[in-house]
């Protein structure tokens, strides 16, 4: 009996260190990032970088590249179609 629970202590031991170095890890980068996330000064530093970026679209002559233009039209077409059906149906 006492081979039996060393034994379970150990692969329990084993199986701990095998989650710890697998997804432990990636639980603990993705935690990090909520960490960052929930602090004022960095959402205000996020803020910023998406308003640098905005300021750079808008200096340049096309945003888009031509398939990204297509790509979108099209996009925007399907919606527009399904939300005149949505409202001739009602």
């Amino acid at each position: 009996m006492k081979i039996f629970i060393y034994k379970t202590i150990i692969i329990i031991f084993f199986i701990f260190l095998l989650f710890e170095f697998t997804i432990g890890k990636r639980l603990d980068s993705y935690n990090d990032k909520l960490e960052n996330l929930s602090s004022k000064q960095e959402r205000e530093k996020i803020i910023n970088k998406i308003k640098n970026e905005i300021e750079n679209a808008n200096k340049k002559e096309n945003i888009l590249t031509e398939s990204e233009q297509k790509l979108l039209s099209t996009f925007i077409k399907k919606i527009s179609n399904e939300l005149n059906l949505n409202e001739k149906s009602e």
